[in-house]
């Protein structure tokens, strides 16, 4: 049950971060520039779901 639980984490930090890659390309914010993913959210009105 607990390598379940730790492979279900793994997936949800892998989509989290492909979520939040896709946004910074819409909005076209370059790699270097260093944002929080939480900016990032409050510019599109997107709900924080994690």
């Amino acid at each position: 049950m607990a390598r379940m639980m730790s492979w279900i984490q793994k997936l949800r930090t892998k989509i989290q971060s492909f979520e939040t890659k896709c946004y910074r390309k819409i909005l076209r914010i370059p790699w270097t520039e260093k944002r929080k993913n939480t900016d990032v959210l409050k510019v599109l009105n997107v709900k924080e779901n994690w």
